[in-house]
């Protein structure tokens, strides 16, 4: 499995944590009523057990079904409270920080998720930067000639053109002629391309530049193209 896709497995973990998050708390979550349905249960007598804590208050119908409510004023109604037969809890209300840390476990999560992936992301960019520059390393002597490569007569014909300007580029110039930009090679794979490329190098006296074709299998658009030009560059 490649970096990026690693990276996108984890923003993909990263989100159905954040929905099975949400979830959870919405289930574990009481049924939430208005403060009028609440106080109609109180005055109704069908409340079994109360439990306050800041402005909420959660309790036990009795129908045994959980039940929250926000509480406006919270003095109010503590006489309709005093007359039932009602147990009643009560807790301090410390729970600001600890709810907005609650809050804030989303954003951890995909913030996290995040960083992870740009960190990845950064570093798959940097391994490919490392690799364009180290892809190819100048051969200055190649110490091989046409001598040195056999069944290559009429290919030897083509190319003495090419090892004269390379020798002598201001001859040509001088004369008003072009000099080649390039020479295309073709055959199958071990017929002695990059041997005889090395060939017209050694016969010139100039150095070597080679880049292999798995060079130009990228991940990101761009790369292999890059490294292509700072060949050129280099040479």
């Amino acid at each position: 499995m490649s970096q990026i896709q690693t990276g996108l497995l984890i923003l993909l973990l990263t989100f159905l944590g954040v929905v099975g998050y949400n979830v959870y708390l919405h289930e574990t979550t009481p049924n939430e009523i208005s403060y009028t349905e609440f106080v109609e249960l109180l005055q109704t007598d069908k409340i079994i057990t109360l439990h306050l804590k800041g402005g909420f208050v959660k309790g036990e119908d009795i129908s045994m079904r959980e039940f929250s409510s926000f509480i406006p004023d919270v003095p109010s109604i503590l006489p309709l409270i005093a007359g039932k037969s009602i147990p009643v809890t009560a807790e301090k209300d410390v729970e600001n920080l600890a709810g907005f840390m609650q809050s804030m476990v989303p954003v951890f999560l995909i913030l996290g998720g995040y960083l992870i992936f740009s960190r990845m992301q950064k570093s798959d960019k940097s391994g490919f930067t490392r690799g364009k520059s180290s892809s190819f390393h100048p051969i200055t002597s190649t110490n091989l000639t046409f001598n040195d490569v056999a069944g290559i007569s009429e290919a030897r014909t083509e190319l003495v053109e090419i090892v004269e300007s390379l020798k002598h580029p201001d001859k040509f110039s001088t004369l008003g002629g072009y000099i080649p930009k390039g020479v295309l090679l073709q055959g199958p794979p071990g017929t002695g391309k990059t041997l005889l490329a090395k060939a017209i190098a050694g016969e010139a006296s100039v150095p070597f530049y080679s880049i292999g074709g798995s060079d130009f299998v990228e991940m990101f658009v761009g790369v292999g193209a890059s490294r292509v030009r700072e060949l050129f560059t280099e040479a």
